[in-house]
């Protein structure tokens, strides 16, 4: 599990006033993703679901812990979110692996 940077929530912001955040894996489906991240809360069979995803896309899956990811979405009933935005990804991700 990882934690949330303060630059990692400038990017999300980012994505969000830019509309290219995909809430919810149901809707993950029929998007092309660069990135997606899911809080510690899902369930496992969701959690594979994500990684199974993130295979398909050739995206980035990473596991957030639940307070963490709630901060960062300010919404408790969203557990995973995805990234359509390839740069916003990138930048993201190369906090992440900080």
């Amino acid at each position: 599990m990882l934690k949330i940077n303060n630059k990692v929530k400038s990017y999300y912001g980012f994505l969000e006033r830019a509309r290219q955040v995909v809430y919810g894996i149901d809707n993950f489906e029929k998007k092309k993703l660069y990135l997606i991240m899911y809080s510690s809360a899902l369930s496992a069979s969701s959690k594979e679901r994500c990684q199974r995803l993130g295979e398909k896309n050739n995206c980035k899956v990473y596991e957030i812990e639940s307070t963490d990811f709630f901060e960062l979405t300010k919404n408790d009933k969203v557990l995973a979110i995805g990234s359509k935005s390839e740069e916003l990804s990138k930048a993201i991700i190369s906090q992440m692996e900080i």
